[in-house]
């Protein structure tokens, strides 16, 4: 079996996570409706043949959030727990977007129903600390970038608007 990646994203709402998973990789999994440090048995069950079997990819992404080392840690424990000895063949590529609040709050105007606000400016960023032993890792950092008039108001619509222009 080759090595998977496993991208994982590590920011705050709007610092372009899943943008960023949208445009590089063609399997994402969304765990957002999941609590990684309560949820850990409804996760195992959503990664089981989604995540290993039922993909061919070698790059696969999950996107939730996560903003701390607790969180970051509690779900290679759990990608581990999952995989058994299979979890050998997967590198995790943590993606870290570094802090700059008053562009996430820029960033998450009118993007969802619900505002990501109190979030933004509340929760801890920590940059990543693997502390599970022998996983394979490598970890990227990003910039937060400011989004593009298009990119926060018509790419819901991007099957009939392409772009700004």
């Amino acid at each position: 079996m080759k090595t998977k990646n496993l991208h994982l994203m590590v920011g705050l709402p709007g610092s372009g996570k899943s943008s960023w998973a949208n445009n590089n990789v063609n399997k994402i999994v969304n765990l957002d409706n999941y609590n990684i440090l309560t949820d850990s048995d409804e996760i195992e069950k959503e990664l089981g043949y989604i995540l290993w079997y039922g993909s061919t990819e070698n790059d696969i992404c999950i996107d939730t959030l996560i903003t701390t080392n607790v969180g970051l840690n509690k779900l290679i424990e759990i990608v581990r727990k999952r995989f058994g000895r299979s979890a050998n063949q997967l590198k995790f590529i943590i993606h870290f977007w570094k802090e700059n609040r008053d562009l996430c709050l820029k960033n998450d105007e009118g993007r969802r129903d619900i505002s990501s606000g109190v979030t933004i400016r509340n929760a801890p960023l920590e940059y990543p600390n693997v502390s599970v032993t022998d996983v394979k890792y490598e970890i990227v950092e990003h910039d937060v970038y400011e989004k593009t008039f298009y990119e926060k108001n018509f790419v819901k619509y991007s099957d009939i608007l392409k772009s700004e222009t």
